[in-house]
């Protein structure tokens, strides 16, 4: 419950939308309306275009993306040590 009372006293003090990744993005919805519209995709996908689309308003963002695990990712590990 601590970070939605955060987030919601973020959006009181003027900003436009919260993102927290992997979870869910609090908004005002008029002002965000547009971007939420051209935001497609689901989960990750429909966060990154959210925060590229975005670029107008004060977006605040928490926590970090997932590392994406590559192909060669277990060659490279062996590699390094």
């Amino acid at each position: 419950m601590a970070p939605l009372s955060w987030a919601l006293a973020r959006l009181r003090r003027g900003a436009d939308a919260i993102v927290f990744r992997g979870r869910c993005i609090l908004a005002r919805r008029l002002v965000c309306l547009p971007v939420i519209i051209r935001a497609a995709g689901r989960g990750d996908l429909f966060e990154r275009n959210f925060e590229r689309n975005a670029s107008g308003l004060q977006v605040d963002i928490m926590g970090t993306r997932p590392r994406r695990v590559g192909l060669f990712a277990p060659v490279l590990r062996l590699l390094a040590v």
